[in-house]
């Protein structure tokens, strides 16, 4: 397998629901994915010897994406992440990409957290945290 390049492995955004078309959300710094498997605790009391029975066939599985950089409110993806962090429904369809020609993940995230940090000595930047919302697909 190649190796990747950081700087290809991008976050981004649909640009209206069910377009098809998706941005790249501005001045990205770091991005990356977690995919946590989560299995089901069907322990109880005649499990033997006390110890935690895990049920793996259904296990939860979780994708957990941070993503930060740098401020860029010219950027309409980055206006429309921010936006939809604070709208009643702060969820849309993202594509996590790999790299280029490493694939790509896609689905529907919700945004868990959004910040934005203003230090007296630099750049304001912005963090967030989206976490699926349903099946997530990878695309070779």
């Amino acid at each position: 397998m190649a190796r990747i390049n950081g700087r290809s492995a991008v976050v981004q955004i649909e640009d209206s629901p069910a377009a098809g078309t998706y941005t790249a959300v501005g001045s990205q710094r770091q991005s990356s994915i977690q995919l946590n498997n989560r299995p089901v605790d069907v322990s109880n009391k005649d499990t033997a010897a006390g110890f935690t029975e895990w049920d793996t066939a259904s296990s939860l599985k979780e994708y957990v994406v941070p993503i930060e950089g740098i401020v860029d409110d010219a950027s309409s993806a980055y206006t429309e992440l921010k936006d939809m962090a604070e709208a009643s429904d702060p969820s849309a369809n993202f594509r996590i990409l790999r790299g280029t020609g490493a694939g790509y993940y896609e689905g529907a995230f919700v945004i868990e957290s959004f910040q934005e940090d203003a230090p007296h000595d630099g750049p304001v930047t912005y963090q967030a945290s989206l976490r699926n919302k349903g099946d997530i697909t990878f695309v070779p």
